[in-house]
C-alpha cells in the first residue's frame, strides 16, 4: 500500500476525531451533536472500509464526495447562518485537514486510474 493511502488515512481520523471533539465540545446539548458524531464515525468507517479492502475506488471516490459535502455544508452554514460555534479556530484547522484529505484523495484516485491504451 503507497504512503498516499497512509496519509489519507491519518488525514480521515484526525478529522474524524475532530468532529467527534466539536459534538461533545462546540455543540454540546444541541440537537446538531449527535449528527457531528456520526459525520467522525463515517469518517472512521471510510478507513475501515478501504483497508478491509472493500471496493477501494469506490471508498476513494465516496471519501472525496463526502468531503466537498462537508466542506460546502460548512461554508453555507458559516456564510449564511453566522453560527459563533463555526468561528471556533479548530473549525477552520478542520476544514484545511478535509481539503488535504481531498487533495490526497484526488491524487490517489488518480494513480489507481489505469493508463488509457493506444
Amino acid at each position: 500500500m503507497s504512503p498516499l493511502i497512509y496519509a489519507a488515512a491519518l488525514l480521515a481520523a484526525a478529522t474524524g476525531a475532530l468532529h467527534i471533539y466539536f459534538a461533545f465540545t462546540l455543540f454540546a446539548g444541541l440537537p446538531s451533536a449527535p449528527l457531528f458524531v456520526g459525520m467522525g464515525i463515517a469518517y472512521f468507517a471510510g478507513i475501515a472500509a478501504y483497508f478491509a479492502n472493500f471496493r477501494r475506488p469506490l471508498v476513494l471516490k465516496g471519501g472525496a464526495v463526502y468531503v466537498v459535502l462537508l466542506i460546502v455544508a460548512w461554508a453555507v452554514v458559516y456564510a449564511v447562518a453566522g453560527q459563533a460555534q463555526q468561528r471556533d479556530p479548530v473549525a477552520f484547522v478542520d476544514k484545511a485537514v478535509e481539503a488535504a484529505l481531498l487533495g490526497v484523495l484526488l491524487i490517489a484516485m488518480r494513480k489507481q486510474r489505469p493508463l488509457p491504451t493506444a
